[in-house]
C-alpha cells in the first residue's frame, strides 16, 4: 500500500484539480474523433469518385493550420507564464482569463456558415479551430505546469496523474461512446426553448464546451500557487528558454517518442468512424461499439499502470506500452482482412405483406435474410406516422446531397449475381429548415409553431418526382444488407417519363446536378443498409481494441510524471523552475502531431483507394499508425531517467 504521509495535497484538492483534465480532454477528444467526419462524411460503403476524401484532405489541412498555430503558441504562452509576476500567481490567472474564449470558439467550430461542401466552410474551420487551439494552449499549458509546483513528492505525482487520467478517460468515453448515440438520436435537430439547433453534432459540442469551461474554474477553485523564491525566477529570453530545453539530455528522446505515439493514436481514432460505416457496414453509432472496449480497458489499466511504474519505473513502463501498442495496432490493421466476405444477391422474393426475402451466395453457403416493407422504404427516407408514404418528408442523411430526395424504391426484374436493377423516384428538394448560422436569427429563436408559418427556406418543399433506374449490387457482409455501386441506366431504359410533372423534375435535377455522373453517385452517398448480426471480423476487432486499452493507459497517464522529472533535472542544471516551458515545447511537437495525423489519415485513405480495391483504403492509414508507434519505441530507448521509486 502506498505511503501517503509525505503527500502535500488533500484528497479534495487532488480531485478538484484533476477536473481540469476532463476539460482539457473533452475539446481534443471530440475534435479528433468527429471533426473530419462532420465536415467530410463518407459515402456509404464505397467511395464514389473519392469526392468526400478530397474534401476530407482539405479539412485535414485546415486542422493542420489550427494545430500549427497551437504548436507555435505553446512556447510563447509557456514563456509568458514562466516569467509572469501576477499577484495571483504564474498559472491560475491564465486559466481564468482563457477558459471562456476557449469555450466559445470550441462551439463555433461546429457551426459552419454554409451547408454542403464549400471553401467558406474550410476557411471558417481554419479560423475557428486556430482560435480554439490558441486559447486551449493559453489555458492548458499553465494548467499542466501547476502539477509539478503543487507537489514535489514523486509518488504523489504518479497518484495525481492517475486521478487526472480517469477524468481524461471520462471525457474520451463521452466523446467516443455517448456522442455517437446523441448524434444519431438528434440527427433531425432539437428545440431548446426558443432556440432550434439543427443536428446532434452541434447540440453535444455546445453542451460539452460549457461543461468543460466550468471545469477549468473548478480545477483552480481550491488550490493556491506556491510563491516562487526570487532566486528561482526565470530570467532567460524566449530563445534561451527553448534552447536550454533541448540541451536537457532527457528531453529530446521523450519528445520524439511522445509526438510519434500521438500521431499513431490520432490516426487510429480518426479512422474509427470511417471503419464503422464504410468498412464494417454499420451506422455512425457503431463507432461507440468500437471505442467501448478500448476505453473500458484503458480505465481498468490506469490502476495497473500506477503499479507497473512504481515497480519498474517510467522508462520500462513506457517502452512496454509503445512495444505492445505497435503489435496491437498492427493486429487491428490485419484483422480487417479476416472474414468480411461479401455475399452477392442471387434471389429475392416478395411476401404477401410486402416484406422482402433476400438470398445471398451459392446454394451450398446461401444466406437468407428478410427485410420488412418499412425497413426497405426506410433505407431512403422516413415519414411521420405509420404510413411511410404520408407525412412530412425528412432525410436523415441530407448532408450527403441536400437538394434532392429519394422515395419509393423497388426492385425491377430478377436479380443476377452481382447485378440488380432498382427503380427510385427522385425529385428536387428545397432548402430544409436549417441550421444555426448568423444570418437567420429569426429562425433560430423560434418555436416549431412559428416556423410552420415562416416562408421557405425554413420548411422542406418537395418538387415532383421522376422515375430513374439504376443498375448495381445488393450484397451481404459483416451481418448487414448493403446497397452499393449503383449507376444510372442511360437512354429509354432509364425509365424517365419525358412528359408532365416528371419532365419538370428532370429539368430541376439537371440544374442541381452538374452532370449525369453526379446522379450515379447519389445512391452511394445515402446510407443504405439493414443490420442483422456481427461478423467474426467485428468480434476480432473488438477483442484487439480491448487489449489495446492497457498500453494506451500508460501512454495517456504517464507522460505528466515524465515531464515532471525532466523539469526537476532542468532545475538542477539551470537553477530555475521552468515547468510551463517544458510543457510548452512538448506541445510544440505534440500539437503538430495532432495536425499531422489529420492530414495523414485522409491522405493515406486517398492513396489506399488508388492502390487497392475498396474498402481497403479506409484501413490503409493504420499501417502508418504502426510505423509511428515503432518510432516512438526506438526513440524512448535513449531516455536516461525513469527509474523506479527509491532507486538512484
Amino acid at each position: 500500500m502506498t505511503d501517503k504521509s509525505g503527500w502535500e495535497l488533500t484528497l479534495w484538492q487532488r480531485l478538484t484539480y484533476s477536473v481540469g483534465m476532463y476539460s482539457c480532454a473533452i475539446v481534443t477528444a471530440t475534435v479528433m474523433t468527429w471533426l473530419l467526419y462532420f465536415y467530410s462524411p463518407p459515402a456509404n460503403m464505397l467511395d464514389q469518385g473519392m469526392v468526400f476524401l478530397g474534401a476530407g484532405l482539405a479539412v485535414g489541412l485546415a486542422r493542420l493550420l489550427g494545430s500549427s498555430i497551437d504548436a507555435i503558441s505553446n512556447p510563447l504562452v509557456a514563456f509568458w507564464s514562466d516569467r509572469s509576476r501576477h499577484p495571483g500567481g504564474r498559472r491560475i490567472p491564465f486559466i481564468k482569463r482563457g477558459a471562456i474564449p476557449l469555450m466559445l470558439f470550441a462551439i463555433l467550430v461546429w457551426f459552419p456558415p454554409v451547408r454542403g461542401n464549400s471553401t467558406v466552410n474550410v476557411v471558417w474551420l481554419a479560423v475557428t479551430l486556430s482560435a480554439t487551439w490558441f486559447f486551449f494552449t493559453y489555458v492548458v499549458a499553465p494548467y499542466l505546469a501547476l502539477m509539478p509546483e503543487l507537489t514535489s513528492n514523486a509518488e504523489e505525482r504518479v497518484g495525481l496523474t492517475v486521478v487526472m487520467s480517469y477524468f481524461e478517460a471520462a471525457a474520451m468515453v463521452i466523446a467516443a461512446l455517448i456522442v455517437p448515440l446523441i448524434i444519431e438520436a438528434l440527427k433531425g435537430g432539437v428545440q431548446i426553448g426558443p432556440v432550434f439547433i439543427a443536428d446532434g453534432f452541434k447540440v453535444t459540442a455546445t453542451a460539452l464546451a460549457i461543461i468543460g469551461g466550468a471545469g477549468f474554474f473548478i480545477s483552480v477553485g481550491w488550490i493556491k500557487e506556491k510563491k516562487l523564491p526570487e532566486d528561482k525566477q526565470v530570467t532567460f529570453s524566449l530563445k534561451q528558454s527553448v534552447v536550454e530545453c533541448f540541451k536537457n539530455p532527457s528531453f529530446p528522446p521523450y519528445l520524439i517518442a511522445a509526438a510519434s505515439a500521438k500521431i499513431a493514436m490520432g490516426v487510429l481514432i480518426i479512422c474509427m468512424p470511417f471503419i464503422a460505416v464504410a468498412v464494417l457496414h454499420k451506422g455512425e453509432g457503431f463507432t461507440a461499439m468500437l471505442m467501448a472496449p478500448l476505453f473500458l480497458s484503458t480505465i481498468i489499466g490506469f490502476a495497473v499502470a500506477q503499479q507497473i511504474v512504481n515497480r519498474l519505473g517510467l522508462r520500462v513502463a513506457f517502452l512496454f506500452a509503445t512495444g505492445a501498442a505497435t503489435v496491437l495496432v498492427t493486429l487491428f490493421f490485419l484483422a480487417h482482412f479476416v472474414g468480411g466476405t461479401r455475399h452477392e444477391l442471387t434471389a429475392v422474393a416478395e411476401r404477401s405483406n410486402g416484406d422482402l426475402a433476400f438470398t445471398f451466395g451459392d446454394t451450398d453457403d446461401a444466406i437468407e435474410v428478410e427485410t420488412t416493407a418499412r425497413q426497405w422504404r426506410g433505407l431512403f427516407f422516413e415519414a411521420e406516422g405509420d404510413d411511410p408514404e404520408a407525412g412530412a418528408l425528412t432525410i436523415p442523411k441530407r448532408r450527403f446531397h441536400e437538394q434532392i430526395y429519394l422515395a419509393n424504391p423497388r426492385l425491377v426484374g430478377d436479380p443476377s449475381p452481382g447485378s440488380v436493377r432498382l427503380a427510385v423516384a427522385i425529385g428536387a428538394l428545397s432548402e430544409p429548415e436549417e441550421i444555426f448560422n448568423f444570418q437567420n436569427w429569426t429562425m433560430i429563436l423560434s418555436t416549431p409553431e412559428e416556423r410552420e408559418q415562416m416562408p421557405p427556406p425554413v420548411q422542406f418543399r418537395t418538387g415532383p418526382p421522376a422515375q430513374f433506374e439504376f443498375e448495381g449490387a445488393i450484397s451481404y457482409a459483416d451481418g448487414s444488407l448493403v446497397i452499393s455501386g449503383f449507376r444510372l441506366i442511360s437512354g429509354e431504359a432509364a425509365g424517365i417519363d419525358p412528359g408532365g410533372a416528371a419532365n419538370g423534375a428532370v429539368k430541376q435535377l439537371e440544374g442541381i446536378l452538374a452532370s449525369p455522373g453526379e446522379l450515379d453517385n447519389v445512391l452511394g452517398r445515402f446510407e443504405m443498409r439493414v443490420e442483422y448480426a456481427w461478423s467474426l471480423r467485428i468480434w476480432l476487432i473488438l477483442i484487439v481494441c480491448f487489449i489495446l486499452g492497457f498500453p494506451a493507459a500508460i501512454l495517456m497517464s504517464m507522460y505528466r510524471p515524465i515531464v515532471c522529472e525532466i523539469v526537476d533535472l532542468d532545475e538542477q542544471r539551470v537553477g530555475a523552475r521552468r515547468e510551463a516551458m517544458y510543457f510548452g515545447v512538448e506541445g510544440l511537437l505534440t500539437k503538430m502531431a495532432d495536425g499531422i495525423s489529420a492530414v495523414v489519415a485522409p491522405g493515406l485513405m486517398l492513396l489506399g483507394h488508388k492502390l487497392f480495391p475498396p474498402p481497403i483504403g479506409f484501413v490503409f492509414p493504420l499501417a502508418a499508425s504502426s510505423i509511428f508507434m515503432v518510432l516512438a519505441f526506438i526513440a524512448f530507448r535513449k531516455y536516461p531517467l525513469g527509474k523506479p521509486s527509491g532507486k538512484s
